[in-house]
């Protein structure tokens, strides 16, 4: 649990890689304002520009999982 809080402390502040090694890299990306659809009505929404967070596997990671 603390470490998934150093994570997401280190995400926050200033948007860090962090990497485990033989597990994988937590990192944010930026995704740009869109407008989107509502599926039940059609209308239109506005999505604003956000940063999501953003996991990459290593190569170690995906070899164990398979």
């Amino acid at each position: 649990v603390a470490a998934v809080e150093v994570i997401k402390q280190s995400l926050r502040k200033n948007g860090d890689r962090v990497t485990l090694p033989a597990f994988g890299t937590f990192a944010t990306a930026q995704r740009q304002a869109r407008t989107s659809l509502n599926p039940r009505t059609g209308q239109e929404l506005k999505t604003p520009a956000m940063r999501v967070p953003n996991f990459t596997a290593a190569t170690a990671f995906k070899a164990a999982v398979k």
